[in-house]
């Protein structure tokens, strides 16, 4: 597989991964990866991060 090729198969949604009417969603997300990584680490706390 070439590299063109690659980054075409894992930049298509499958019948599994459309977002269909939510797809609009994704218009505001960055678009490069370190950005896109920031963003998720901000959003997720690990269980131990939570003081009981």
């Amino acid at each position: 597989m070439t590299k063109a090729e690659l980054l075409q198969f894992y930049t298509t949604f499958t019948p599994n991964t459309d977002p269909g009417e939510y797809g609009y969603l994704f218009y505001e997300l960055p678009q490069g990866l370190s950005e896109l990584c920031r963003l998720i680490k901000c959003q997720l706390i690990h269980p131990t991060m939570i003081k009981k």
